[in-house]
């Protein structure tokens, strides 16, 4: 079962490690600091990006060819799901006045799926 599934299990292994770097970002910066929801979630969101590229280029899919294309496709798949986080939290957040904090953990599932299926298709496919 794990050779059937292994990139998406590695996928959600790396993504743990982005999405706590996503979700402490965001704690800090909107508890700690008061940066509005949605700029923090846009930095911490960017954060997590950058380290989910990194690690699911060396240990998931291993694609080194075509980097600079691989990264641009990456980030703005990112973006995406950033925009999906940032409607959630408009509307749950700002419109329905649910908690900035939980609606940012129940957001993190709906879009890494849909971010998982985009970058194995776009972004780590075969040139």
């Amino acid at each position: 079962m794990f050779q059937k599934h292994k990139e998406f299990i590695l996928y959600a292994i790396i993504g743990v490690t982005g999405v706590s770097i996503d979700f402490a970002l965001f704690y800090v910066l909107h508890n700690f600091f008061s940066v509005p929801a949605l700029l923090a979630n846009i930095i911490s969101v960017s954060g997590g990006i950058i380290n989910n590229f990194i690690l699911n280029t060396l240990f998931n899919f291993k694609k080194k060819d075509k980097i600079a294309v691989r990264f641009a496709s990456f980030f703005t798949i990112g973006i995406v799901g950033m925009l999906l986080s940032n409607f959630i939290l408009i509307f749950f957040n700002y419109l329905m006045r649910l908690d900035a904090t939980l609606v940012k953990i129940f957001s993190i599932p709906v879009v890494v799926v849909i971010q998982f299926i985009l970058n194995k298709k776009i972004s780590f496919r075969d040139f």
